[in-house]
């Protein structure tokens, strides 16, 4: 498991100067790459777009990129140019070199110049990236069993609510049918005992939760086997994570019992703290 906040940096030097690659990626719904490059690594995007996107499949990726490199390797003079411009200047005075270099199309980047940062740039991605994932990877596995610890307790309570609930049932149908009762007596309506059972079903049927306790226990197993899962499973655990919340809603609005409403109400708890950890989870 990997989770989607990380960082890496790395750098390379050589007789064409340096090349400096920070990398931090962050949550995201899906991959999202933004790049802040020199303009000399410009040129060398798209094929290190492909390698990000080989290793990284999701969240929001920020690439810092720069380059320091000697001028005479990436920039000439345009010497038919200068000397137009020099000869034009000397009409009206002292000739300033400076400002006569500061003309558009003097000094102007060499065909292929940049071709030297090519390999250096994307040894200093990957070796970036390498770091950044490594981080992922241990961030990963501390979300890993934060998230097993939590699918622990949420497990306990599941049973806890399934056990009291059971003990709970001869009670509450004990409580519904006299209720009935009640009403029907205020109501002057005359019925049976076995009217007033078949009402008193109907509305225990209401109250009923053995459903969605059903469910969320699958919906737990399956979490689990997901979690040990060995490809990205971020979007699956939050896909099971909202199934198991809208679960726990149902059973909290349907209980009559307070002492499970209790339960409930903890277990309701337990699962928002696992959503907001698989929010990190790639």
């Amino acid at each position: 498991m990997l989770s989607m906040t990380g960082f890496g940096s790395a750098e390379e030097c050589g007789e064409f100067g340096a090349v400096v690659v920070r990398i931090r990626t962050l949550n995201g719904k899906s991959l999202r790459i933004v790049w802040r490059v020199s303009d000399l690594l410009r040129p060398f995007i798209v094929e290190a777009e492909t390698l990000l996107r080989s290793r990284i499949h999701r969240g929001s990726v920020e690439v810092d990129a720069d380059a320091e490199v000697s001028p005479s390797l990436v920039l000439e003079v345009d010497e038919e140019l200068l000397a137009f411009y020099s000869g034009i200047a000397g009409r009206f005075g002292a000739v300033d070199g400076a400002k006569l270099l500061a003309l558009p199309g003097v000094v102007r980047q060499k065909g292929g110049g940049c071709d030297i940062l090519k390999k250096p740039f994307l040894r200093a991605l990957r070796s970036a990236l390498t770091e950044t994932i490594k981080r992922r990877r241990e961030e990963g596995r501390l979300l890993k069993k934060a998230l097993s610890q939590l699918l622990m307790t949420a497990e306990r309570l599941l049973k806890k609510i399934e056990k009291n609930y059971t003990s709970s049932v001869p009670q509450l149908a004990e409580q519904l049918a006299a209720k009935v009762r009640q009403a029907m007596e205020r109501l002057q309506i005359r019925a049976d005992e076995a009217g007033v059972l078949r009402e008193a079903a109907i509305v225990a049927e209401r109250v009923d939760i053995r459903e969605e306790m059903d469910r969320m226990a699958a919906h737990m197993e399956e979490f689990r086997r997901t979690l040990n899962a060995k490809c990205a499973v971020g979007l699956r655990l939050d896909l099971l994570t909202q199934e198991m919340q809208r679960e726990a809603s149902t059973m909290a609005a349907k209980c009559a019992d307070a002492k499970v409403a209790v339960d409930i109400l903890e277990l309701r708890t337990v699962v928002v703290e696992i959503r907001q950890q698989v929010q990190n989870v790639e």
